[in-house]
């Protein structure tokens, strides 16, 4: 039968398409898909072809999403992913051809054997992240990593299939951002809410899909339909399996992170953390687990520190923010906070002045705007409730009852001056007027007080990264300088005490060109907003229109593995030099290139957006 007769949803055997490829059997579903071995008539070999049956609303958009996937991906060739041939359309159908693999995908095999022996998970584990590095390399992300992904052939090998199916397999809902959210179950918590996701967001796919096949169950042992609430500090498979080595639990707790910040910031030092196995120095000091390290930036401390020497470094700012704690109601529950601020600060000690932070009269300490809530996370993580308040704004972080001390003593003394001697008529309310004077003093001082120490990066790039940042919208772009920021400043403290480590004068032109990317970054962001909601009130976008999202998406998805390279990378040689292995740094100079290289490409996208939305006005 020819491929003219193909109208059908449904395909039968000995059906064949494009003249080409002969349908034998059915072999698999999935929501929107249906999968069939065929025969490539030219070339002799079996194939997989897939069945797009997307819903009715939106199938065409669907269609023209997919379409665009494929072609990015048809160029991407790894041992371990499954190689997508073409994109073929006939009438109404629309058919994906792939390679074939004979094997079982992950979520069948652990049904049927039960959990991965703790060889086969490392084995799967680093043949996973070998297939998203070389993915993530190409600015491909596959959004939808999951065990009904993960084929295991007869020779014990992980491939990975599907790239991009989450733009029509997943929940069918687009994002502002015009990013299509994968399997509920399996994907990370800032795609659930809506946001485009990065690399992060695959490797958070990766360690719950990891902690399934230790587990045999998803965190929580709930059902595979909903994701497991996201936890601060990542799920650890070794609470359910035991025999689970520190190492291996210490990397899928990592990996599944609810921040992004706090997971392995690329597929590449993922691996790293893979094959140094139980000598976990080697990737643990890259960045410390939520509630551990300085309360700023995260990078390591020493002793009992509560801030890097780093971060101790950095000259107040108009803009900075008060941390003050949250007081909690009643006697106990205050004592109980006491002792978690006196375990977080120890060398300080305790007496009056913890008390003063505990009931939130006094702050804990100080930090730049854009670490604020990065340093609130850290301390709820500790389990102490935090706010913040400019720096210049502290009379509105004074508890109530302060206030209502200071009235009360103006009060009194204007009783008292009536009533007994005149002379209270003017002493109440100058001590009223005192104690607010000397609360405000101390509701600035901080209890935390970092040494004076001379800034690590010149003038002139402290000032233009805190402008860059300032100017920033909350989001990715502002996120990833921030970190980025962070840890080149680790570095560079590090970097005094290894003064044979050239590469470290590079890092300021690295952050130089970090911020001009930044920028184009939220710009981008912005962007894909503005041409996703104009897209949602055609009726019909025309081809320019997916054309210009996929182009625009595509522009930001590469910016974005720029900065995650960077910080893998910078992330690595801290790891070496606190472990004093550091026999030369990354190309620093080769980082900085890629970033403005992009340049061309991110302006040409900005500049199709504008003509985009011009005409479209106009019209």
């Amino acid at each position: 039968m020819t491929s003219e007769h193909v109208i059908a949803p449904h395909l039968r055997g000995g059906m064949v398409l494009q003249r080409r490829y002969e349908i034998r059997k059915e072999i698999g579903r999935g929501g929107s898909s249906i999968v069939y071995l065929a025969t490539d008539r030219e070339l002799g070999s079996e194939v997989a072809v897939k069945l797009l049956v997307p819903p009715p609303i939106g199938a065409e958009t669907a269609r023209e999403r997919m379409r665009r996937e494929v072609q990015s991906v048809r160029g991407l060739t790894h041992p371990n992913v499954v190689a997508v041939y073409d994109y073929l359309e006939e009438g109404e159908a629309s058919f994906i051809v792939m390679e074939y693999v004979d094997g079982v995908d992950l979520r069948k095999l652990v049904a049927r054997r039960g959990p991965l022996a703790v060889e086969d998970a490392v084995g799967l584990a680093r043949e996973m992240a070998a297939a998203l590095q070389a993915a993530h390399g190409r600015g491909i992300l596959h959004r939808d990593v999951k065990p009904q992904n993960l084929l295991i052939d007869s020779d014990g090998v992980a491939r990975l299939v599907d790239f991009g199916a989450a733009r029509l397999d997943g929940l069918a809902t687009i994002t502002q951002s015009g990013a299509l959210i994968g399997t509920l179950s399996y994907a990370a918590p800032e795609v659930l809410a809506g946001e485009r996701g990065d690399a992060r967001s695959d490797l958070y796919s990766l360690g719950l899909t990891l902690y399934f096949g230790l587990c045999g169950q998803l965190p929580g042992g709930g059902a595979n339909r909903m994701p497991p609430a996201p936890r601060p500090e990542g799920f650890a498979p070794r609470a359910v399996r035991d025999e689970v080595p520190a190492w291996l639990d210490a990397i899928v707790a990592r990996s599944t992170a609810a921040d992004p910040s706090w997971r392995f910031p690329s597929a590449s030092s993922l691996l790293d953390a893979i094959a140094a196995g139980d000598e976990g120095d080697r990737w643990e000091v890259e960045n410390l687990p939520v509630g551990g390290g300085c309360l700023v930036c995260g990078a390591p401390v020493q002793d009992d520190a509560t801030m890097c020497a780093a971060c101790a470094g950095l000259s107040a700012r108009a803009d900075d923010r008060l941390i003050y704690v949250r007081p909690p109601a009643g006697r106990s529950a205050r004592r109980e906070l006491v002792g978690r601020l006196d375990q977080l600060t120890p060398s300080l000690g305790g007496g009056a002045e913890l008390l003063a932070v505990a009931r939130g009269r006094r702050p804990l300490l100080r930090v730049p705007r854009v670490s604020a809530d990065r340093a609130l996370l850290r301390l709820g993580a500790r389990e102490i409730p935090a706010v913040t308040a400019a720096a210049g704004s502290a009379w509105n972080a004074l508890p109530a009852s302060f206030y209502a001390l200071a009235l009360a003593t103006v009060a009194m003394g204007l009783l008292t001056g009536a009533m007994v001697a005149p002379v209270f008529l003017w002493s109440g309310p100058v001590v009223g007027a005192t104690l607010l004077l000397l609360g405000h003093r101390v509701a600035q001082r901080p209890l935390v007080v970092p040494l004076e120490r001379p800034s690590l990066l010149p003038e002139e790039i402290e000032r233009r990264v805190v402008e860059t940042l300032s100017r920033l919208p909350l989001g990715t772009a502002r996120s990833l300088l921030a970190d980025l920021t962070a840890i080149v400043r680790s570095v560079v403290g590090a970097a005094t005490r290894e003064p044979s480590l050239e590469s470290a004068d590079e890092l300021p032109g690295l952050l130089a060109a970090a911020c001009d990317a930044a920028l184009d970054l939220a710009s981008l962001d912005e962007s894909l907003v503005r041409l996703e909601a104009q897209r949602a009130r055609l009726e019909d976008p025309a081809p320019k229109w997916m054309d210009a999202l996929a182009r625009c998406g595509r522009a930001r998805d590469r910016l974005v593995q720029r900065f995650l390279d960077s910080i893998s990378a910078l992330g690595a040689m801290r790891g070496h030099m606190a472990a004093d292995r550091l026999a030369e740094g990354p190309d620093i100079a080769g980082l900085t290139r890629e970033l403005e290289e992009d340049a061309r490409r991110r302006a040409e996208a900005a500049a199709e957006v504008e003509r985009l939305l011009d005409s479209t006005l106009r019209g």
